[in-house]
């Protein structure tokens, strides 16, 4: 599926080019949102120092948060995503987070004694991290002062450049390390790095700015290095240079922009048109195996799979295991390797997976496609069994063919199905296996004679073997004692895949020296506790979590980061946080990207990019946090679910006069009215025929049919309040 959403990160020094960020928030924006939704995309700025009064953070991330903004940029948007901008100030050089040991020894062998004090107040050793490092306390107490810590800092900046560049005449690299600003290196990473990027980049110099460092020779080799690349590569069309004097400069910049991005995104958009080709659907699983990071092989279980897929049983074969055992990633794996012509539903994978019905109308449908079958299924929940039985038996008997079903047990519509859907006897050519973690689900949908794979939890030493290696792919081990006996007495029963991508996400933050908690019993509380530790323990605003994982659960479909920025300032305790924060300007209609980011950032665990029609949508990464979260925090989720109806309502089912139409609305309202139980605004909704045709647009007629028999019937046996509705037509 192509990526429909124009991700642009934002690159420039800080506190000079305020008022260009303001012009790109406030004007630049909506014109190219306007340009791109009436082309059927969706435009971002990814700006994390607009909004924002200082630019280091108290758990000094400031420099990681950028540049993995950068590349999640670089990787998951249509070009142009990085625009530059660039004047007469090389910027902020952040000190180093971490140092080797061998380094930091060596510094401390030719410091002064005031250059140790300051250098051992404020770096600590880690043993946890591979090879072992001294990192950057977070600041703290009356550090939390940003003039306070401007002293401070600039203390260890000129101790390290003393010791290394002065006296220990270290070579270019570590050098770099503690000369380089924070924009040359975002400038490395969305440009100068990488080979054929150029065309990403927009790169816009300003002159005669009132304001000029003293090195301008620095600014300068930047300057030409990024010139000399982008002219090499042909794209001396995205190179833009005003004049800060200019009388018209903010309408010179604001016109300017507008015309390059226009221009460079027209070029994508046909590019893609042209280009466009089916993607393998195989190489959608790709981001099932990205998150699951180090996968550990489970060779008898596999052999298994295949020995049903060679073999010659009939019946289908159903995948049981507790949640979080590694079902999907398993049968993810076994799809993308095998050479059998594969139709498959992934929970969650893209918006057709999130019901049984809608998933069996996905994979009909494909099937009908794929084989040129004339016949019509017309899938529907009184004829799912049928057409499913139909569609299966007329795959041509010399083609091969597996259907997968995952998470079988999380379909919102599971409960409301009252048919087997999937065949008792299958015909020859065909093998369709099903996951569940729930064992009551598979007895209801087969019979007796059914085949069943139990998918047991890791051994105690398939356990540490896998975890070592969680955390070695990370850079980091246990290096105590203490820790160590904390993680093998958590896991000395065994445990399950994701019991152990969470454990280790916690012990990816523990330092050597640190006191840490057993962790407790059961996945479900492990997650609730890497959900309290973001305000527990990295500092972020418990309001602010609370309320932005609530929006994440609520949103049927995921949520956009723009919707997170514009929502979560609907809720009267995160409002009130920031209008009392002094780190951040207040804005009353959108939040900055840069909180967003840090907190994502420190989610990074529980939380995952996703598309879905094109746009990138924020999700958690496994049922366990929505099942958790509902359970701890549903008046949130109730909350987020009412802000979220309240938004959408007010919203026009186009996205602009051009009749593009509103994706988000269009695929996530209904389901939030079935929810709630909001029957009368149901079927106003879907008589609205604004509404009904924006969901034809986005490809979701099949969907469309479903809501409005689902309205009709709860017309029918009462469950309207009020007196009288709206006739669906």
């Amino acid at each position: 599926m192509i990526n429909k959403t124009f991700r642009l990160f934002i690159s420039s020094t800080f506190s000079d080019f305020v008022t260009e960020r303001d012009i790109l928030n406030d004007k630049i924006f909506p014109v190219v949102d306007d340009f791109c939704q009436q082309r059927g995309y969706n435009f971002q700025l990814v700006d994390l120092r607009w909004g924002v009064t200082n630019e280091s953070a108290l758990n000094q991330n400031t420099l990681a948060i950028c540049l993995d903004e950068v590349k999640r940029c670089r990787s998951l948007s249509p070009r142009p995503n990085f625009l530059l901008m660039m004047g007469e100030r090389y910027g902020w050089i952040p000190i180093p987070t971490s140092i080797s040991v061998e380094d930091f020894q060596n510094i401390l062998s030719v410091a002064s004694s005031e250059e140790r004090a300051v250098l051992n107040q404020w770096y600590i050793l880690d043993e946890n991290a591979i090879g072992g490092e001294y990192y950057l306390k977070s600041r703290y107490g009356e550090y939390v002062n940003d003039a306070l810590w401007g002293s401070v800092e600039s203390e260890i900046r000129c101790a390290l450049h003393n010791c290394i560049v002065n006296k220990l005449n270290a070579d270019e690299k570590k050098v770099k390390e503690i000369t380089t600003s924070a924009t040359e290196r975002e400038i490395f990473e969305g440009l100068l790095d990488y080979e054929g990027v150029s065309n990403n980049t927009i790169a816009l110099f300003r002159k005669n700015y009132y304001e000029k460092d003293k090195e301008q020779g620095k600014i300068e080799n930047l300057k030409n290095r990024i010139i000399q690349k982008m002219s090499a590569d042909g794209c001396d069309s995205n190179i833009i240079s005003l004049d800060y004097e200019s009388e018209s400069y903010s309408q010179d910049f604001a016109d300017t922009i507008i015309k390059a991005l226009k221009e460079n995104i027209s070029s994508e958009i046909e590019r893609l048109s042209v280009e466009k080709k089916e993607t393998e659907p195989k190489e959608e699983l790709k981001s099932i195996l990205d998150s699951a990071g180090v996968v550990f092989e489970r060779v008898n279980e596999t052999e298994k799979l295949y020995e049903y897929l060679n073999g010659e049983s009939r019946k289908p074969l159903y995948l049981y295991g507790d949640s979080g055992s590694g079902k999907t990633t398993l049968l993810a794996q076994f799809v993308r390797n095998n050479n059998v012509k594969t139709f498959f539903s992934f929970y969650g994978l893209d918006d057709k997976s999130y019901a049984l019905l809608s998933s069996v109308q996905k994979i009909v449908n494909e099937i009908k496609e794929n084989y040129k079958i004339q016949k019509d299924f017309n899938v529907d929940e009184f004829n799912i069994s049928e057409a499913l039985y139909e569609a299966l038996y007329s795959i041509p008997e010399n083609e091969k063919a597996l259907i997968v079903f995952d998470g079988f047990d999380m379909f919102h519509d599971i409960s409301e199905i009252k048919e087997r859907v999937i065949p008792t006897i299958l015909p020859s050519n065909v093998k369709v296996i099903i996951s569940s973690a729930d064992i009551d689900i598979i007895r209801r949908f087969c019979d007796d004679n059914t085949q069943v794979l139990k998918l047991d939890w890791f051994s105690f030493d398939e356990s540490k073997e896998l975890f070592d290696l969680l955390l070695e792919s990370k850079n980091r081990c246990i290096s105590t004692e203490a820790q160590r006996k904390i993680v093998e007495a958590t896991i000395c029963d065994g445990a399950t895949p994701l019991q152990l991508k969470l454990i280790t996400e916690e012990c990816l933050t523990w330092r050597s020296s640190d006191m840490v908690d057993m962790f407790p019993e059961n996945v479900d509380d492990i997650a609730k506790r890497h959900i309290l530790n973001m305000h527990l323990k990295f500092g972020h605003n418990k309001e602010l979590v609370l309320y932005a994982l609530a929006l994440i659960s609520a949103a049927p479909y995921g949520i956009t980061e723009e919707e997170l920025q514009m929502l979560l300032l609907r809720f009267e305790s995160v409002r009130k946080y920031f209008m009392s924060e002094d780190r951040y300007d207040y804005n009353k209609e959108k939040l900055p990207f840069a909180v967003w980011s840090r907190l994502f950032y420190d989610l990074k665990g529980c939380l995952t990019l996703s598309r879905v029609k094109g746009l990138i949508v924020v999700k958690f990464a496994h049922q366990v946090f929505y099942r958790v979260f509902l359970k701890e925090y549903e008046s949130y989720y109730n909350e987020a679910t009412d802000v979220l109806i309240s938004s959408y309502d007010n919203q026009s089912c186009y996205a602009n006069d051009e009749k593009a139409p509103n994706v988000r609305k269009a695929l996530a309202f209904a389901d939030l009215l079935k929810r709630t139980a909001d029957y009368q605004k149901l079927v106003e909704t879907l008589a609205d025929l604004k509404y009904v045709d924006s969901v034809i647009k986005i490809g979701n007629a099949d969907k469309l049919m479903g809501d409005v028999k689902y309205a009709l019937t709860k017309n029918l046996n009462g469950g309207l309040n009020g007196s009288g509705s709206p006739t669906l037509i």
